[in-house]
């Protein structure tokens, strides 16, 4: 369908494990939808095979009414308008303005809009400070920060974030969380976030599933109770 992600029924095993058993879901643009298990869930294999780096053994992916197959073309089209940031996101042996710079050059930005888009990315994130030092110096919340900033500035229809706020204090988790929620409905993107935080999922869903053993045991639209949700964590 025009204008939706869909993900139908996917089946992946690692060896004896089956980690996701017939997963599905729906995601409108401009739709944030928070995917919260125990640990071991599948949650993160689920956001790899969305993201294509993971094939799964059934089912298939369909994005604004085309179904996403593992060609190298698709791949690499699909890659064009995605940012996946994980929980461990690689950072450049480089400074922390060049973290972002150098991807936005090799998306095809000229120089003067990658240099602009850079710090404009920096200010929002309060990373400017750090502008010229190298990304490895940065603490975890800071990389995190910077991996959440490079991301974004490459102006994606689609996000997937795992545990996107999981090494921040709570001054900077707020901040992240209302500018995603504003850059989603502004921008009229796809947002998917694995979170632990109830708290987090409550501010940030227009849609919240739950995902135990591979298996979706429930799935809230338009708001939840928070006592529905802690019995499944």
């Amino acid at each position: 369908m025009l204008g939706m992600l869909r993900v139908v029924n996917i089946h992946k095993r690692f060896g004896d494990l089956d980690v996701l058993r017939g997963v599905s879901l729906e995601l409108e643009r401009g739709e944030v939808l928070t995917i919260m298990g125990p640990n071991g869930s599948g949650k993160t294999t689920l956001l790899r095979i969305i993201a294509l780096l993971e094939k799964p053994d059934s089912g298939f992916i369909e994005f604004e009414g085309s179904n996403l197959t593992y060609t190298q073309e698709c791949i690499d089209k699909f890659k064009s308008i995605l940012a996946f940031v994980p929980q461990k996101p690689p950072i450049l042996s480089f400074s922390v303005f060049n973290n972002i710079y150098l991807p936005l050059r090799a998306a095809g930005f000229d120089s003067h809009l990658a240099r602009e888009v850079s710090w404009d990315m920096l200010n929002i994130f309060g990373l400017n400070v750090y502008a010229h030092k190298n990304a490895n110096k940065l603490s975890t919340g800071e990389r995190q920060l910077l991996a959440l900033a490079r991301a974004l500035a490459l102006n994606p229809k689609v996000m997937l974030l795992d545990e996107p706020t999981a090494h921040l204090d709570a001054k900077h988790a707020v901040m992240v969380r209302n500018f995603l929620k504003d850059y989603v409905h502004r921008r009229k993107i796809y947002l998917i976030v694995v979170s632990h935080s109830v708290d987090e999922a409550k501010f940030l869903s227009d849609k919240l599933m739950i995902l135990v053993s591979g298996v979706v045991k429930a799935l809230y639209s338009g708001g939840f109770d928070i006592s529905d949700v802690e019995r499944w964590l």
